[in-house]
């Protein structure tokens, strides 16, 4: 079983490695495991000759669109979004179960989130936990209790609709109430304001659009398959898919109160904390969306202050004035 589980792990890291496009050979991935190794106490490392023969077995069983390339001395993925198949009903059921947590509990304890959030992490547990250890994991997760109930045949049709690249069909309400039925291909799965999202392309409206899971009232898998698209899967991960006006180089101060907790946390995409003599958090960020960064200035009572940009200040100004006339 350890010898299966480590050969899982090192197809899957260099899978991870031709994606990002680092083009590495079977040289460069064993210095690579080595130096892993190395640095975690493993035993993943292998001779190029073992890693040339994962290479093949993957070409050759699964059909890995895996080609070298003279030019960058190195091996590629004609097809990024080409996955690794799991190989027991085990492995699937556990990669089930791992999202049903996920998605239903927000707070990961960070030791666990590092090891969970890595694909090859997840086989690997999945080959080599037990009930206890499974077990032991659903005792660290707490629940979130702004993220909305969603039921388990939905997150569950979801989460193979979007791991095969399958079309489903999906019954939905919109935020206003209303109702609709659309054929969809989900991109793009992620937490977005509180609540999990899929970023899909709608057959109906012709474009890509996000639907919130808690939203979904049916999901059904429909036949055939999609190709993801990496541009717009790379968009969500720069920043928010929801169409809103953006800032440049926004400044708030946290006070010494809050500071730590501040600081804890990446709140948006770029984030960089400096620290003040006086305890207080200045965070900065390149570009943010405007309304998200108000609210979440809001949200702190007073204990976080925008700065910049001026603009940004002066709409935070109108809504603390139609705040005040309410109430």
């Amino acid at each position: 079983m350890k010898v299966y589980k480590n050969k899982i792990v090192r197809m899957q890291r260099f899978l991870n490695l031709l994606r990002q496009e680092t083009y590495p050979n079977k040289e460069s991935f064993r210095r690579m495991l080595m130096e892993s190794d190395q640095a975690k106490e493993e035993s993943y490392a292998v001779s190029t000759k073992t890693i040339g023969r994962e290479i093949d077995f993957m070409r050759d069983e699964y059909k890995a669109p895996i080609y070298y390339d003279d030019s960058e001395l190195g091996y590629y993925l004609t097809d990024p979004t080409w996955q690794l198949p799991f190989q027991t009903p085990d492995q699937e059921e556990f990669f089930t179960d791992l999202f049903a947590l996920r998605i239903a509990n927000k707070t990961i304890p960070a030791p666990l989130r590092e090891t969970l959030e890595c694909l090859e992490e997840v086989q690997q547990a999945a080959l080599a936990g037990s009930p206890d250890d499974l077990q032991a994991m659903e005792s660290l997760i707490s629940k979130d209790p702004r993220i909305p109930e969603i039921a388990p045949e939905i997150y569950k049709a979801v989460l193979t609709a979007w791991q095969e690249s399958r079309p489903m069909t999906i019954h939905y309400r919109g935020a206003g109430g209303h109702k609709s039925e659309r054929q969809v291909d989900a991109h793009a799965l992620y937490l977005g304001n509180d609540s999990w999202y899929i970023h899909a392309y709608c057959h109906k409206a012709e474009g890509f659009r996000s639907f919130a899971l808690h939203r979904i009232s049916k999901a059904e898998i429909s036949d055939g398959f999609f190709k993801k698209d990496l541009k717009v899967i790379n968009k969500i991960k720069m920043g928010s898919p929801f169409s809103y006006k953006t800032i440049d180089n926004a400044e708030v101060i946290a006070s010494p109160q809050v500071a730590q907790l501040i600081a804890e946390r990446d709140w948006f995409p770029g984030q960089v904390n400096e620290w003040r003599e006086d305890g207080s958090l200045c965070v900065r960020y390149t570009k943010v969306a405007e309304d998200i960064l108000i609210s979440w200035v809001l949200g702190y009572g007073g204990e976080l202050q925008l700065i910049t940009p001026p603009s940004a200040v002066d709409k935070l100004k109108e809504k603390l004035k139609k705040l005040q006339k309410i109430h």
